[in-house]
């Protein structure tokens, strides 16, 4: 019987990294900086209406090479400011993972967005809650999502079985 070793998580960011950008992973230069940085955003609702993905804070997407985020705050402000954001501005909050690593002697983000429960998953402001804008993922880019590619989110987490638990006998 052969016992495989754990993967280190490390070991895991970094072939993420190598594999480059794809339908669940994406590569951001930099954080957001406000709930009104939509572009840095919009991809987490995407990955929560479909498959779900990771967003990695820190990588240059064009040469996929790690750049690295300035360490002007502590990381664990970083990252609690990052989780943050997404509760203000993705609604309803997907259940995000926000974790810090180094890699190469600099820093990354790694944000994991698990395909959500209850889409369709909206990018809005508390001030702007009437006009939600939904997002979906089609291959390495985020798109804005039409009609049916909401009811396909929203069908696609129904339960299979038509068992309504009502029994005739």
């Amino acid at each position: 019987m052969k016992i495989e070793a754990p993967v280190e998580p490390q070991v895991h960011i970094e072939a993420l990294i190598a594999a480059g950008e794809g339908p669940q992973a994406e590569f951001k230069e930099h954080l957001p900086t406000s709930k009104h940085d939509r572009r840095n955003l919009k991809t987490v609702a995407a990955f929560a209406n479909g498959d779900g993905g990771v967003v990695i804070f820190g990588i240059n997407r064009d040469e996929v090479t790690v750049v690295g985020l300035a360490e002007d705050k502590p990381a664990v402000k970083l990252r609690d400011h990052l989780v943050d954001l997404v509760r203000g501005t993705v609604f309803p909050t997907p259940d995000v993972e926000a974790r810090e690593y180094w890699i190469k002697g600099k820093l990354i983000m790694v944000l994991k967005v698990p395909a959500g429960p209850t889409p369709p998953y909206a990018l809005s402001t508390p001030e702007a809650r009437d006009k939600p804008e939904y997002f979906v993922r089609r291959g390495a880019s985020t798109f804005p999502a039409q009609p049916s590619d909401l009811s396909e989110a929203v069908l696609g987490r129904r339960p299979t079985t038509n068992d309504s638990g009502w029994r005739p006998f």
